[in-house]
This record gives C-alpha cells, structure tokens and sequence, in this order.
C-alpha cells in the first residue's frame, strides 16, 4: 500500500486520538505527568491549527487566529497544551454550522504579562450556562 501523504497525516492523527485516550486515563488516575519546557505560543497554535484544518476546510469553516504580537515564550507542556487547542478547535468545528466560524485570540493575560489568555469563541450553537460552570 502506497504511503502517501494523506495517509501518513491520517495515521498521526490516529495515533495522536489513541494518545488523548491513554492520557484521560492517566489524567483520571493521577498519573500524568508534564514536561514542562519554554513554548512559543504562537508554534503551538500552528501546530494545533495544522492538524485541526482538514475539519475546517471539510465544513468551509473559517478559522480566524488573532495572536497578540506581544506574546512570548511561557513555560508549559507543549503537547498538552496543543493537544487542548485541537480538542477545542475540533468541538468548535463539529459545533458550528457549515460556513461558519471560529475564533482563536491568544494574548497577554492582566497579571503583568506572566500568563498567557487563549480564548476561542465560535458561531455554533453555544454551551448551556450550567455546561461551563461543570467544566471549570
């Protein structure tokens, strides 16, 4: 069987699922552990944009990213916290209307510039009140 390109991006996203499963495991059982490293914000946001834009481009949604220039490298772990944009992403996508939109802004949070605020709002149907309080 050929190795094309289209394959090979299919089996890392495959891998990529099997690994959140294993991870919600972990989460739940308290065993995860984080490699925290200095990340740009910005190469995280690329990363997690390229692998969530198939279901984008599927639905001819667009994906509007709005990077604050002033963001800098935080410490964090770069596959959670990429691994959180995609689930995001993908929930706002699966959500929204074909032709719709969403929206990533990512900038300096008010306490001074230590920590950064990503926030991601879309023209789907919403979450119940109740929904978001459960998930703080």
């Amino acid at each position: 069987m050929p190795n094309t390109p289209a394959i090979a991006k299919s089996r890392r996203r495959l891998l990529d699922v099997v690994g959140d499963v294993l991870d919600m495991s972990k989460l739940q059982s308290g065993s995860l552990s984080l490699n925290k490293a200095s990340v740009a914000i910005g190469d995280v946001v690329a990363v997690a944009v390229e692998q969530i834009k198939p279901e984008f481009n599927a639905k001819k949604q667009l994906l509007d990213i709005r990077l604050d220039h002033s963001l800098r490298e935080v410490e964090a772990d770069h596959k959670r916290v990429r691994q959180i944009l995609v689930n995001l992403l993908s929930k706002a996508s699966k959500f929204n209307s074909p032709g719709g939109c969403v929206l990533l802004m990512a900038r300096l949070a008010a306490d001074g510039g230590v920590t950064i605020a990503i926030a991601i709002a879309d023209t789907g149907i919403g979450m119940a009140h109740e929904d978001i309080m459960l998930a703080l």
